[in-house]
């Protein structure tokens, strides 16, 4: 069975089960294993798939348990549409020892495992359910995480593949599927490179090879004419050792390039038209400046009067007015000179910005001694900051999670030395994590250490690699724990991977298997053909194994040749051809089927064979002595007290018996015939090749001299007697079952008689227990009819011949027989059981008669009713009588039970439970039949007894026989000794009841008061009898029976 991941406890997990199973044996059997093993769990149960089709979907259940062989559904069709109804339950299925290929398809249909309807089988249910469930829900699990995973890829504004080192693709996102314009199943498996440009597939092709020997990421741009793309490939693991993957991120860049060119374009344009203008200002300030200096100099020496006095004096207020001009004016000029230089900043300084927002989507931040000075949108927008005030001034390590911090302890200046950006955790305002990879590069700043950062967001990208990464471990980890073996190899036979259980199964390591040829776990001629195998199939596509399971043979590291069950399936990856082999290995299963199929024909206790295998074996003698002409003889041997033994000894001292006689009849017999043991301390030997009957008598005897061999039990020897009955071919029968039954026949005759150890067969005893059968199904079907009915026998005070009661006696009134005795079925009736419902019948019946009688006033008689053996023995006694009491609402003290001597004796601390548990009641009991059994006087006297009845052995000869009339008066002495009655049966004369009456005898029953009557009978004698007089015999009416 395959085994779950986690472990579950049975006491404490609680588990809700539907079982769908139309056997209700097997049913309660499966109830019955889960409420001993798992008593937390609960069961509900169906009979067919249409009744369980009223609970769907299951939302109530963990795990729905369900029979392969409904009666309104085929096994293979019931899985299918339990899948189909709840593809999300996890499903078992149950399946007999015949059909496990059936349940191997069931699994493949969709069911987690299959159990077998066996012992062991039951044994590994609750087992197998749990791990049914924990392998959906692991499968559930990894489901929605591939879903997970593929979803955070297809939210990707970028071209995510994952391909392996032949550029073949393994996976994709949706805007791959874009890209390339093609679904899924049309991509997956063929090389990238099938679908770029010539110009673009040899240089991608050499990056993808850079990446996988160095392990590391690689980035580029490039173009295939109408397009630019920015490229980066992450080399990661494989799915198995030694193999390498390679992770393709790619940006359509085109956009951004063209508005990148535009923009330098629009700055160059920009800085030549400043530059323009900062020399045309140069060049009038040059051109002006340098004439309004000589014009304001030569009015400066007018107006000082340095070249003379001024006359007339209007020509002073001239000068200085020119002066005043020419120094405005300078002044103006250098005004416009320096605005046009802060214009010339501010235009550079927009140029600058609108660099950082419009060209990158990443963060860039320019940083002065590890202060944030200035930070683009994108950075805003990945910080998650409300402004750039918010961030600027900040030293840029608050932003950067505590466990990376370290990294910056020398500042910034860390990641020059980093050839490849480094990948850290941001923290945003929003409390979140980010993934970013930081890039640095020095800014030339006079006095101050300033950087420039470049961080790329690689979050969703991130968490997509480690999705699929665990996904890939799970998958692994899954393989690693699945019980089964799982190969995949090449169309060269070549393993290319393997799980943990083929390493266990095989005992090879995987690092010795993983490049090696699979034909090292056969033996021959299978290692030397495989090659052959696929190669046959590869030219003609002919599969003779493909997609089915069945059972070869494989080898060991050690060289052990060993069963497995072993089914391929293939893979087809572009032009390569893969196949997965699934191995269990049936070496237990094997051992537990030959185990389970020794049990079946063997005997646990004696290790001999039991019924089945000597009736398979007897036959088998029976041909061979046929074909011969010879005899065979059976013998069946039962040990006499043996059940006394056990009991007073113990089991042990028992079981050891049973295991040395069976020891002894094997010995004897050596290769010559076979012994068995049939039930209990009941054995068979069957003795083949047997010329005459001769021989036949010489073995029956040298057997019965083996087993009348003392047993040491205790130190000391135990002879045990032993019964044996024999039946021989062809004398006795021709076919094995019909000489098995007549030797068993032969041994119950020889049970029955105290005087015969040894019997064999005749026809007369076929007719008796052919009689007795056709009697037993008679009495069956009497009980059921109604045939039965109660006579009644009067018993009388000897005192005043008062009438006191009567003995419910019963008869079967047979439709075509008549009236028929009861020593003619009784004793039928007792080895059968049936004497258990015919004496609750009797019982019911006798307190039912009382309640009319008593509602016609005929006085309060008491009624003896007979118990049987059988009946005593029953734990329900004391109820059933209480409820025929209460039913037929009689005074319990006028019920009479009678038990036998002998049934008082079997058990004398069980009997005295029972007898009390009787007396609570109010019913008077009685020892029916007292003197012919073995009475001990010790229980006696504990007994709550009211009454013994003489015997009527005692009685018959009472006038005539000394002894007799001793033995009478010595039961009646007895009686009166212990407070008990005494009640004569069988009286017919005067006489008797005289020698009676004399010896103190209370009262009488016999033919002199009258034979056992109808109801009808007895109705009409009660309404007519008197007694007449004290000591005497009475007068009957005329007409009185």
């Amino acid at each position: 069975m395959l085994h779950g991941l986690t472990v579950m406890s049975l006491e404490t997990d609680s588990i809700r089960l539907l079982i769908i199973e139309d056997n209700p044996g097997d049913q309660r059997l499966i109830e019955i294993e889960l409420s001993d093993v798992a008593p937390n769990w609960t069961t509900t149960c169906c009979d067919t798939l249409a009744a369980a089709a009223k609970l769907v979907p299951f939302h109530q259940f963990d795990c729905v348990l369900s029979d392969l062989g409904l009666p309104d559904a085929s096994g293979i069709e019931s899985v299918l549409t339990l899948k189909s109804w709840a593809p999300e339950k996890a499903l078992v299925v149950l399946t007999s020892l015949d059909d496990e290929r059936v349940a191997h398809e069931a699994i493949r249909a969709g069911a987690q495992d299959y159990v077998v309807k066996s012992e062991t089988g039951m044994a590994m249910l609750p087992r197998v359910i749990r791990h049914a469930i924990e392998r959906q829900n692991a499968q559930s699990a990894l489901e929605a995480s591939h879903r997970t995973a593929q979803a955070l890829l297809d939210a990707s504004h970028d071209v995510a593949l994952l391909l392996d080192s032949d550029g073949l693709i393994v996976t994709l996102n949706a805007e791959a599927e874009q890209y390339f314009d093609s679904a899924p199943d049309q991509l997956v498996g063929r090389s990238i490179f099938d679908f770029l440009p010539a110009s673009l597939a040899a240089h991608r092709r050499a990056y993808l090879e850079q990446a996988l020997e160095s392990g590391r990421t690689v980035e580029f741009e490039d173009t295939d004419g109408l397009h630019w793309f920015a490229n980066r490939l992450l080399a990661v693991a494989g799915a198995t050792t030694g193999e390498h993957r390679c992770a393709m991120f790619c940006r359509d860049v085109t956009q951004a390039k063209a508005q990148a060119a535009k923009l330098a374009e629009a700055k160059e344009e920009a800085d030549i038209a400043n530059r323009a203008k900062t020399d045309f200002m140069g060049r009038m300030s040059r051109d002006i400046r340098t004439p309004l200096n000589d014009v304001i100099g030569f009015s400066e020496m007018i107006s000082s009067e340095m070249l003379g006095p001024l006359v007339p004096a209007g020509y002073r207020e001239y000068a200085e007015s020119i002066l005043n001009s020419g120094t405005q004016i300078l002044k103006l000029i250098d005004r416009i000179t320096d605005v046009s230089m802060l214009e010339t900043a501010l235009i550079k300084d927009e140029v600058s910005y609108r660099d950082l927002v419009e060209l990158s989507p990443d963060l860039i931040c320019v940083c002065v001694d590890g202060v944030v000075e200035r930070i683009n949108a994108a950075g805003l927008g990945m910080l998650r900051a409300p402004s750039a005030a918010s961030c600027e001034g900040k030293p840029f390590t608050d932003f950067i999670h505590p466990d990376f911090r370290t990294i910056f302890d020398r500042g910034l200046d860390a990641l020059y030395e980093e050839g490849h950006p480094l990948p850290v955790k941001v923290l945003t305002f929003a409390g979140r994590l980010r993934d970013v990879e930081l890039s640095a590069v020095p800014l030339r700043r006079e006095g101050q250490n300033a950087t420039l950062l470049v961080g790329r967001d690689t979050t969703e990208v991130t968490a997509a690699m480690r999705a699929v990464a665990a996904r890939e471990h799970r998958i692994r980890a899954i393989m690693d724990t699945v019980l089964d073996g799982i190969v995949t190899i090449d169309e060269d036979g070549t393993i290319l991977n393997a799980n943990l259980s083929v390493e266990r199964i095989f005992g090879y390591s995987l690092s010795e298997l993983v490049g090696g040829n699979v034909s090292i776990l056969m033996p021959e001629p299978d290692a030397g053909r495989h090659d052959g195998y696929i190669r046959n199939y590869i030219q003609t596509g002919e599969a003779k194994i493909l997609g089915l399971g069945r059972e070869v043979m494989g080898k060991r590291k050690d060289g052990t040749i060993f069963p497995v069950h072993l089914s391929i399936s293939e893979l087809r990856m572009d032009k390569r051809r893969l196949f997965t082999g699934t191995i269990r290995d049936l070496t237990e299963n094997k051992e537990l089927a030959q185990r389970v199929a020794y049990l079946a024909n063997h005997d646990s206790l004696t290790d001999l064979p039991n019924r089945a295998q000597l009736t398979d074996k007897l036959g088998q003698a029976v041909a061979m002595a046929k074909a011969a002409g010879l005899h065979v003889a059976v013998v069946t041997v039962d040990l006499d007290g043996f059940t006394t033994i056990n009991d007073s000894l113990g089991h042990d001292v028992g079981n050891s018996l049973l295991r040395e006689t069976g020891r002894r009849l094997a010995q004897d017999l050596g290769g010559g015939g076979t012994a068995a043991r049939l039930a209990g301390d009941e054995f068979a030997v069957v003795m083949p090749q047997l010329r005459n009957l001769d021989d036949v008598t010489d073995m029956v005897a040298r057997i019965r001299e083996v087993l009348n061999r003392p047993h040491m039990v205790h130190g000391s020897e135990l002879v045990i007697p032993v019964d044996m009955g024999v039946s021989v071919y062809p004398r006795d029968g021709e076919e094995a079952l019909e000489l098995l039954r007549n030797a068993e026949m032969a041994l119950h005759s020889v049970k029955r008689r105290t005087d015969e150890r040894l019997g064999f067969f005749d026809a007369a005893m076929s007719y008796a227990v052919t009689e007795r059968l056709t009697l037993e199904r008679s009495i069956k079907d009497a009980l059921k009819a109604g045939q039965f009915e109660l006579f009644y026998q009067p018993q009388v005070s000897l005192r005043d011949y008062e009438l006191v009661g009567a003995e419910a006696l019963i008869r079967w009134r047979h439709p075509e027989l008549g009236i028929i005795t009861p020593d003619k079925f009784i004793p039928v009736a007792e080895e059968s059981g049936l004497i258990v419902p015919m004496g609750q019948w009797v019982l019911r019946e006798a307190c039912r008669q009382m309640r009319v009688w008593n509602d016609m006033n005929l006085g309060r008689l008491r009624i003896g009713v007979n118990v049987s053996g059988r009946q005593f023995h029953e734990e329900g006694l004391p109820d059933m009588v209480a409820e025929a009491i209460a039913d037929a609402r009689i005074d319990p003290t006028h019920l009479d039970l009678e038990l036998t001597e002998s049934m008082l004796m079997a058990d004398g601390e069980g009997t005295l439970k029972m007898l009390r548990a009787l007396a609570k009641l109010g019913v008077t009991l009685s020892i029916d039949d007292f003197g012919t059994g073995y009475s001990s006087l010790a229980y006696l006297k504990r007994f709550p007894i009211n009454t013994v009845k003489i015997d009527r052995a005692f009685v018959k000869d009472l006038d005539q026989d000394e002894d007799g009339r001793v033995i009478a008066n010595a039961i009646i002495s007895l009686a009166h000794s212990l407070s008990l009655k005494t009640i004569a049966e069988g009286v017919e004369t005067e006489a008797q009841a005289s020698l009676l009456a004399r010896h103190g005898c209370d009262e009488i029953q016999g033919y002199m008061i009258g034979r056992p009557l109808t109801v009808a009978d007895f109705t009409a004698f009660v309404g007519s009898y008197t007694a007449q007089g004290r000591g005497t015999v009475p007068r009957l009416k005329t007409g009185q029976i």
